[in-house]
């Protein structure tokens, strides 16, 4: 039994031996543990920059996508305020061209009546402040351009009046002629 007792010792011992590693070996594993962990750290920043990248390439397009839906929401605001404002710029000057030729001929008229129910320098002058009131009108027509959607109608109701105001002082200056 000695024998194997001694024989089992030697191989414990032999196996010891072998299983103890050199100074060398243990810095060469902690050297190749090292550098496993620096990869996998590695590994793990290149993922996380990976998915940080695909997030804000999604979150772009989302972006992108909300951005162009304004950008076309206030191209067509912006298309209808600009036909809103033709419109009524049109409307206008038609009129102003109307109101203005009424007063040329009326000028005409006045200038060449033999017999008017009124002085004729009273109604050269009232003719004369009437012809003032268009200019100032049709300088008011600049507002049209400046207006904005909120703006639009309170601008061409004040116009509109005022050129009421000069045709209903032409109705009753012709009365006069």
């Amino acid at each position: 039994m000695k024998t194997l007792s001694l024989s089992a010792l030697a191989a414990t011992v032999a196996f010891g031996v072998a299983c103890q590693k050199s100074p060398e070996q243990k810095s060469q594993e902690l050297s190749d543990t090292r550098q496993q962990a620096a990869e996998n750290v590695e590994q793990a920043r290149r993922e996380a920059a990976e998915k940080t990248a695909k997030v804000n390439n999604e979150a772009d397009e989302k972006v992108a996508k909300e951005q162009a839906k304004v950008d076309q929401k206030a191209s067509e605001v912006t298309a209808s305020l600009d036909k809103a404002r033709a419109d009524v710029r049109k409307d206008v000057e038609e009129k102003l061209g109307k109101l203005d030729k009424r007063i040329v001929d009326l000028h005409t008229k006045i200038a060449t009546a033999k017999n008017t129910k009124a002085p004729r320098q009273d109604l050269e002058e009232s003719l004369r402040g009437l012809q003032s009131k268009s200019a100032s009108v049709h300088k008011d027509v600049t507002a049209i351009d400046n207006a904005n959607e909120s703006t639009l109608d309170g601008v061409k109701t004040n116009i509109q009046a005022e050129i009421s105001q000069i045709e209903q002082s032409l109705d009753e200056l012709e009365r006069k002629v």
